[in-house]
Parts: structure tokens; C-alpha cells; sequence
């Protein structure tokens, strides 16, 4: 009896191996197009606010749309925003996405609700805040530094 129930056990993993083997559970991502735009699917849903995708940083409304320079309402140029909705003049740096040109947070992409946004980075000095660079997180708050003289709509 022991030997059968050895048996069972060892042919029932076996075809849940096979199984996944055969349809691997991964998450998909892929980018899509239809006459209003650009988006970006994650999985079954899309994209929403800031998504750093390939080391570009982009930017995605609410209904999953991606902003790019011709539908450009929120964001300066300064960033660099263009027509394939890549922000040129940013750079990632750890949790930030930053604007070395202007010295602007232009995304916070981290997970963390409280947080210390620094003085500077990558040696240069934080001096502003951009729109919506909190946009896509769940901060509750955040302490800012005195180098800090401008703040964007959040």
C-alpha cells in the first residue's frame, strides 16, 4: 500500500511539472497601439503612472495612455519629453528620476511610504520637485530638503 501511495504522489507531480513546463507562468509585458495612443500592458491590465521600462522613463494617465510631446499637458519640456514618450533629459538613479539640466526630481519610483528626499544627487543639488513626481506611489510623507525651492502640482 505504501508503495502505491509512493507511486501516485511521484506520477502527480510529474504531470504538474509537465503541465508548467508546457505553460510557463510568466508575466507579459508588451506595448500596444490603437488610434488613441500608446500603452503598456502588464499582464492583464496596463500601465499606470511612472514606469521605467528598458532604462527609459515614461509616464502613463490614468485611463493607461502614454504622454508623449504631442499630447504633452503636465510635464515641462525641460524633460526632454518626445513623440515615442521617452523623458530624454532624465536620468534614473536609484529610487529617483532625476533632471541633471534643471536639478529636478522628476519621479520618485520607490515603494516606500515615508521618505527623506535627498539634497542631492549624483552630486548634483536638488532644487526642485516636478508635477506628479509622486504620482504613481502611496507616500504618505516625505521630508524635504532646503535646497528645495520649487514644487510641481501633485
Amino acid at each position: 500500500m505504501q508503495k502505491l501511495k509512493s507511486t501516485k504522489l511521484l506520477a502527480g507531480t510529474l504531470v504538474i511539472a509537465s503541465v508548467l513546463t508546457l505553460n510557463p507562468i510568466a508575466a507579459s509585458a508588451e506595448w500596444k497601439q490603437d488610434n488613441k495612443g500608446w500603452w503598456y500592458t502588464e499582464g492583464n491590465s496596463w500601465a499606470r503612472g511612472w514606469r521605467v521600462i528598458d532604462g527609459n522613463l515614461y509616464y502613463f494617465k490614468a485611463n493607461g495612455y502614454m504622454v508623449n510631446d504631442s499630447i504633452n499637458m503636465y510635464f515641462d519640456k525641460e524633460y526632454g519629453l518626445n513623440s515615442s514618450g521617452q523623458f530624454t533629459n532624465v536620468t534614473i538613479s536609484g529610487d529617483w528620476a532625476f533632471c541633471k539640466q534643471t536639478g529636478k526630481i522628476v519621479a520618485y519610483l520607490g515603494s516606500e511610504s515615508s521618505i527623506n528626499i535627498p539634497d542631492k544627487i549624483d552630486d548634483i543639488t536638488v532644487t526642485g520637485i516636478g508635477a506628479f513626481a509622486f504620482a504613481s506611489t502611496k507616500t504618505t510623507s516625505a521630508t524635504i530638503p532646503s535646497t528645495v525651492t520649487t514644487i510641481g502640482t501633485c
